[in-house]
């Protein structure tokens, strides 16, 4: 069940040749890391690093904040607009996990629409973790037994990393650019 997981850690002024990584005892996953490394990109005053979904990384100079966002509920702009730790969440569908949401943006003064990216900025749900603690619950004293399976068996392996995503949906983007 290891996978990488790449975290933003912010924006942080270097002085000499040391820096502490310290991680919380948060998830039974933390028990399983075997291996950290640290990723750092030089940035001027004004910039800054965003990852892509297939960890490529991009430097930015110009963000364009919404100037529209609607949900189902109506107007969502003051959650979404800010990393200000308020934030735009709703509930799962009980009866689909797996459904999807639609939220429209709209961006004023956008300029060069030929170089372009779209920056989500999302925590992970714990739908992920409860998927995970059930199954191993439901494998009782099996569990060693079945993640032993998992990790020797590279297609079954792979089934279960895309196995998640594809039942729990993933994040569409459709755009529409007025001229």
């Amino acid at each position: 069940m290891e996978y990488a997981d790449i975290d933003a850690l912010g924006t942080l002024i270097i002085n000499d040749n040391r820096f502490k990584i310290t991680m919380k005892n948060e998830a039974l996953e933390t028990h399983c890391v075997n291996n950290i490394e640290l990723l750092a990109y030089p940035i001027e005053a004004g910039q800054r690093v965003y990852q892509s979904n297939n960890d490529e990384f991009f430097l930015c100079e110009n963000v364009i904040i919404a100037s529209k966002a609607i949900g189902e509920e109506g107007d969502i702009l003051s959650l979404i607009n800010t990393n200000d730790r308020v934030e735009w969440f709703s509930l799962a569908d009980e009866n689909n996990l797996s459904s999807k949401e639609t939220i429209y943006l709209e961006y004023d003064n956008v300029g060069d629409v030929d170089n372009l990216g779209l920056i989500i900025n999302f925590r992970q749900t714990l739908m992920t973790t409860y998927f995970i603690y059930s199954a191993m619950g439901y494998m009782g004293k099996q569990v060693g037994d079945v993640f032993a399976k998992i990790e020797n068996d590279k297609q079954l392996n792979q089934d279960i990393i895309n196995g998640i995503p594809k039942e729990l949906g993933d994040i569409d983007i459709w755009q529409s650019l007025k001229t």
